[in-house]
């Protein structure tokens, strides 16, 4: 241990004051605010007033500002690759032919939705219930699934072996939430929705009054599947999704399908095991392919199909779905500039391809060994942290230490690259570009399951501004995107970069032993091995964490939901503890000198709020409260500080402030 700890003190991110004064911009704080009243605004309310929402975005913060630096890097990427010329099927020809035919706007504009016609002729074609469940299978086999999810991933019982998943879906709304509930806010959306799909059809060639009856069938048949929905909060419990069952028995959920033959039809080899995530979901497809008429059915494939390819035909159909999408569904004012929405689906579709050329031209191996010993040393810090704890018992906290020395660190890109030699991608539509995409991403998967678990690949591309952990695996994984300011700096002081990417670290580590990651063991297999006394104390401490969120309210009046957020809230409340132990290892921290006025400790807490710079429109702040298990940023750059007791000494915060927690009330976890 003691050579181990020379080793992290040894990395050391210290350098000249020149560079460190630049790291706290000073300019985006409100100081007329108390810190203790309200932190977040302390930190960046200026930032936030000087920085409004981009009329392109439905939000802006710094994970833009880091993709922003990315998209230079991105943008030369492509129009080397699309004004080159290179060999057939090199990376740079795939790369450029695809960019080429997403900005090949009088091409596409010509085509209109023609390219989608090989999916409406099978559709239009249908005979029968059993034609039109054979295509369901067909449809999967292109990348399409428009009414149920399909994947391979590693059994969470039994992580070395891979298995097919099968999960609700064919919801075109983001939520089962918009369908069910009647407040006033859904009905204007559903509202909206419908006025949406009826424009789509018409575009398509219906008459008005058709289009209309088209609308009210894909809004009621989506109605009913989203009856057999499975709520978000309930989808975080991992016991209730891993429902385990042959092929035959699956079947036996549905009359109609028969799923033996429907996954012949895409190619999946035969299975002894399949897990079902949301089978009362499939009890409900199933009941609606009896209920609905085959001309219904017809109906909705057409829209969910036309929904899924929209942005890819013609600007009319593409303008009108940024209409609902981006207007009303985020809050949105303009699209894109046509570059930057090809550029970026470019991106989604070949990720690692392009990730190749990024990490040449914008990871420094200096960044990667920086970050092995920021990792290194909140590993050290973390396990110690276990070993303190007064709420865990011995054997739990030897299986806690176990899984932390068992984590796999994965930092900037993947030692084996993904291989795109048999994704063809030609001088050809983009629609047509987007589908050969999908078709290669369902055979790589199907390939991938033929070998076994490969615990090497990676589950985002090298240049994703964003991080995380993967409970299978045990891994936590750092893409080279998101080592930028303000999340990572090549030349701050450390208190900035363990305020910033070392409480991210130790976020990621904390979802390990989070409400959900905990459940998984140190080889990454669902199991229990808490002893259930150290169980039920360390749901009482959460339960506060999902109360004291449950209070904050999104627009004053929408409230966020403690249960839903609750992994990553538990996250940043272990991170920014892991994070300031760590640092206070170094001889910043031992010192905690002034820099430009501030101490070392408030620039550690003041680095964690400039990570969640964020402005966002109404719009998406109400979307986001129904679907997205991260609480609002704003929330996020103060509510873990106020259980730290060093946070409470660093800006003098007394019993009198605003956001002041009784020490008695302050969750102390990890």
């Amino acid at each position: 241990m003691k050579k181990l700890l020379t080793l992290v003190f040894s990395v050391s991110l210290m350098c000249q004051m020149s560079a460190q004064s630049d790291a706290i911009h000073q300019d985006y704080m409100n100081k007329s605010v108390k810190p203790g009243d309200d932190f977040y605004e302390y930190a960046i309310g200026n930032w936030r007033k000087s920085n409004p929402i981009p009329a392109s975005e439905s939000r802006w913060g710094s994970f833009n500002e880091v993709f922003e630096y990315n998209k230079t890097i991105l943008r030369t990427i492509m129009d080397d690759c699309s004004k080159g010329k290179y060999p057939q099927g090199s990376a740079k020809q795939k790369i450029g032919d695809y960019y080429k035919s997403g900005m090949d706007s009088v091409n596409n504009n010509k085509l209109g939705a023609t390219p989608l016609n090989p999916y409406f002729t099978q559709i239009n074609a249908l005979k029968d219930k059993k034609q039109l469940v054979n295509l369901l299978g067909t449809f999967m086999s292109w990348g399409h699934n428009p009414v149920y999810g399909f994947y391979i991933d590693q059994d969470q019982k039994v992580s070395s072996v891979l298995l097919p998943y099968f999960s609700q879906g064919g919801l075109s709304l983001p939520d089962r939430d918009y369908y069910l509930k009647d407040d006033a806010d859904k009905k204007k959306i559903r509202d909206a929705y419908f006025v949406h799909v009826s424009k789509m059809f018409q575009l398509l060639g219906k008459k008005a009054k058709d289009a209309d009856k088209a609308a009210n069938v894909v809004i009621g048949l989506e109605t009913k599947l989203a009856q057999g929905a499975m709520d978000r909060v309930t989808q975080r419990d991992p016991y209730k999704t891993y429902n385990k069952m042959s092929m035959a028995d699956f079947s036996k959920l549905t009359k109609n399908i028969n799923w033996s033959a429907q996954t012949a039809l895409f190619k999946l080899p035969k299975s002894d095991s399949i897990i079902v995530r949301q089978p009362d979901f499939f009890k409900k497809l199933d009941e609606v392919i009896s209920s609905e008429s085959l001309a219904d059915w017809k109906t909705y494939l057409t829209w969910r199909t036309l929904n899924d390819f929209a942005n890819f035909l013609s600007d009319d159909f593409s303008e009108e779905s940024f209409n609902f999408t981006g207007k009303t569904l985020s809050g949105t004012k303009a699209r894109k500039p046509r570059a930057e929405r090809v550029m970026l689906n470019t991106d989604a579709n070949m990720g690692e391809l392009v990730g190749q050329i990024y990490v040449e031209k914008a990871f420094k191996k200096e960044s990667k060994e920086r970050m092995l010993g920021l990792v290194k040393n909140l590993q050290v810090t973390f396990g110690e942290r276990i070993q303190k704890l007064d709420w865990m018992g011995d054997e739990t906290k030897k299986a806690a230490t176990n899984k932390l020395n068992k984590f796999m660190v994965k930092i900037g890109y993947p030692d084996k690259w993904n291989d795109f030699s048999k994704m063809s991608i030609k001088k050809q539509s983009y629609a047509a570009n987007v589908i050969a995409a999908s078709k290669w991403q369902m055979a790589d998967m199907l390939a991938k399951y033929k070998k076994g678990v490969d615990r090497t690949q990676w589950l985002m591309s090298p240049q994703t501004v964003n991080a995380y952990y993967n409970a299978s695996n045990n891994e936590i994984v750092f893409p080279a995107g998101i080592l930028q300011p303000p999340f990572f700096y090549s030349d701050a002081d450390d208190a900035v970069n363990y305020g910033a990417i070392g409480a991210v670290i130790g976020h990621e580590m904390t979802h390990g032993f989070d409400d959900e990651g905990r459940q998984y063991d140190a080889d990454g297999n669902l199991k229990e091995w808490w002893t259930k006394d150290d169980a039920e104390r360390f749901d009482k401490k959460a339960e506060k964490i999902i109360e004291q969120f449950n209070n904050y309210k999104v627009l004053d009046t929408i409230a966020v939901n403690g249960k839903l957020t609750l992994g990553e809230n538990l996250a940043d409340l272990g991170g920014v503890a892991i994070a300031y132990d760590a640092f206070k290892r170094t001889e910043q921290g031992k010192k905690n000198e002034k820099i430009n006025g501030m101490t070392a400790d408030e620039r550690f807490f003041l680095s964690w709020a400039n990570c969640w710079k964020n402005n966002i429109t109404p719009q998406l702040a109400k979307r986001f409260i129904a679907t997205d298990p991260h609480a609002p940023a704003n929330f996020r750059g103060f509510a873990p500080l106020t259980h730290h007791d060093n946070f409470y000494d660093a800006f003098m915060i007394k019993a009198e402030d605003k956001q002041f927690r009784k020490p008695e009330e302050r969750v102390k976890i990890w």
